[in-house]
C-alpha cells in the first residue's frame, strides 16, 4: 500500500508538516478540495456576468431599471426626504400645546376622549382642535414646498 502524505498547517510551530494520513482519509480529503474548487467555479461562473451590472460610486447601479424598484428609486428618496424635511419644518413652527396633542393623538394612539380628560376640554373640542391643526400642518408644508 503506497503511503499518503498531506501538507497541513500546524499553529503551535506556525509552519507546514507533511502528516502521513490512511488512503481513505487522503481520498475524502482531496475529494473535499475538488468540491471546494468546483464551487469556487460556480461562484465565478455566475459572479462575473452580475457583476459588471454594477459600477460607479459605491456601486451604484446605472442604467439597469430592472434592479430599481419604487423603494430605492431616486426621484421617491428625493420627494420622501424633502417631505420630510417640510412636515419637521412645519412642526417646528407650531406651539407647544398643539404639538403635544399631535404626539398624544398620533404618537401615542390615544383617543379623542382620552386627550380630552388630559387636557381638560370636551371631546368636541379636541375634536375641532385636530381638525384645525391638520389644516395647519398642511397650509404650512404647502408654503415650504414653495
Amino acid at each position: 500500500m503506497e503511503k499518503r502524505f498531506l501538507s497541513v498547517f500546524n499553529p503551535s510551530t506556525g509552519q507546514y508538516e507533511n502528516v502521513e494520513v490512511t488512503e481513505e482519509f487522503y481520498h475524502a480529503y482531496r475529494r473535499m478540495n475538488w468540491r471546494e474548487e468546483k464551487r469556487e467555479q460556480k461562484y465565478q461562473r455566475w459572479f462575473i456576468p452580475f457583476s459588471s451590472l454594477k459600477g460607479g460610486l459605491n456601486g451604484a447601479f446605472q442604467n439597469f431599471h430592472e434592479f430599481i424598484t419604487n423603494i430605492n428609486n431616486p426621484e421617491n428618496i428625493m420627494d420622501a426626504n424633502a417631505e420630510k424635511c417640510c412636515l419637521f419644518k412645519a412642526l417646528q413652527a407650531l406651539e407647544e400645546d398643539e404639538l403635544r396633542l399631535i404626539y398624544y393623538i398620533f404618537y401615542r394612539d390615544m383617543t379623542e376622549s382620552e386627550c380630552a380628560k388630559l387636557f381638560g376640554y370636551s371631546k368636541q373640542a379636541i375634536n375641532k382642535r385636530k381638525k384645525r391643526l391638520l389644516c395647519k400642518i398642511a397650509e404650512l408644508i404647502k408654503n415650504f414646498e414653495e
